[in-house]
């Protein structure tokens, strides 16, 4: 589902204006990823949990040219489903 599709879902199932429910998922989104930076942890209700995580330094190969290289270390995005998706998903 991309952007568009989720803002003309929720516009024909609540009968508000495609731009407010725009408006509204982007301050939802914005609020969720200021969340994960300050918190390191935003819940989506029914969805699960997005928790950040360190990734250490590795070394890593340029697939181009096969010169080893080296990936340096970053903040990951993990996603843990809730009982309730993974249920759905899997029954």
């Amino acid at each position: 589902m991309k952007k568009q599709d989720l803002i003309d879902a929720v516009a024909d199932h609540t009968g508000m204006k495609k731009t407010a429910v725009a408006e509204v998922l982007e301050c939802a989104f914005d609020r969720l990823a200021q969340a994960l930076q300050s918190d390191g942890e935003a819940s989506l209700w029914v969805l699960g949990k997005l928790k950040t995580a360190q990734r250490a330094a590795r070394a890593g190969r340029n697939p181009a040219t096969g010169e080893a290289i080296t990936i340096p270390a970053r903040t990951a995005v993990k996603f843990s489903p809730s009982k309730a998706l993974d249920n759905l998903l899997n029954p």
